[in-house]
């Protein structure tokens, strides 16, 4: 599987430093577009990148790159002009090339994410999550994961037995957290098979392959229910699920739903009411936001 996943391969990379509120726009634009992989994680560098195959027409990518980016000004009228570029990366698989930024992150007291070709040092107490992400989304250093993570520690501290349904698990760092925290049984779903496979060699690394089922299954056709629902998604695929997610919830069940700017939390809570849905918390970190809900009691 290993060898499958990190084959080296030639790339292109569009690199684009562009306000918070407008990078949703941007990455499904360029998913739309072709890019096979885009690094929205900090790692200290504030720049949304996307790859290219490097069969692909650059100067048509950046032509139309060139023509959204200006429409975006148009919709978001306060945010500063965005600054981009595009290299070819040649003889480089990029998801080894931005290893150097990935480097052990303390998430909570009892929570260590360090990459999988580091050693934790030998005093470390608590959990350790080894991560490999690959070309797939979580590192724990960004404030979306990080809130989850976290959220997940709360959920595990009130319930001595429950089960846990990841969505968009990409590196698969939630569902990892949620066995070692006590969650059995832990589905964890991707429509993207690259993020399967990297998830998968991250179940092993930390010895929980056995309790984790990885599924392409859409959640429209998941037919059980979880006392934990965990969706670090951005703001249009939470709104396109949300329909779907209270019955997936068990009676006191908790969602939680990550992936937001703080701008974008009254939009989803409302929504999420409609859906009979209550928010019982919510989270900030930076511009970002986490709300915490449960399924509304009927009676």
């Amino acid at each position: 599987m290993s060898e499958e996943v990190t084959h080296r391969k030639k790339w292109i990379e569009l690199s684009f430093r562009i306000d918070p509120v407008a990078r949703e726009a941007l990455s499904a634009f360029l998913f739309d577009l072709g890019s096979t992989g885009i690094v929205s994680e900090d790692f200290g560098d504030p720049a949304l990148r996307a790859y290219f195959p490097s069969d692909c027409d650059p100067e048509a990518v950046a032509s139309r790159t060139q023509v959204f980016l200006e429409e975006l000004g148009r919709v978001f009228t306060e945010m500063e002009r965005p600054v981009w570029a595009w290299q070819r990366m040649e003889d480089e698989d990029w998801s080894l090339a931005w290893r150097r930024f990935f480097h052990p992150t303390r998430i909570t007291p009892n929570l260590l994410i360090l990459p999988a070709w580091e050693t934790p040092a030998a005093e470390e107490t608590g959990h350790i999550i080894r991560i490999d992400p690959g070309l797939a989304f979580g590192t724990g250093q960004h404030p979306t994961t990080q809130m989850c993570l976290k959220a997940l520690e709360r959920a595990s501290s009130t319930r001595e037995a429950w089960s846990m349904l990841d969505l968009g698990t990409g590196s698969g760092l939630l569902a990892i957290y949620g066995v070692l925290l006590g969650a059995e049984p832990v589905l964890a779903l991707d429509v993207d098979e690259d993020a399967l496979a990297w998830a998968a060699r991250n179940l092993e690394l930390n010895f929980v392959q056995q309790q984790v089922t990885l599924s392409k299954t859409p959640v429209e056709d998941c037919r059980e229910n979880f006392d934990v629902v965990a969706a670090n998604l951005i703001f249009g695929e939470i709104m396109r699920l949300l329909p779907h997610l209270p019955r997936l919830l068990a009676p006191e069940g908790l969602l939680i739903l990550s992936g937001l700017l703080d701008s974008q939390l009254n939009e989803v809570a409302r929504a999420s009411t409609v859906h009979g849905l209550a928010v019982q918390d919510t989270l900030l970190q930076d511009e970002w936001g986490c709300l915490l809900c449960s399924p509304v009691e009927k009676g």
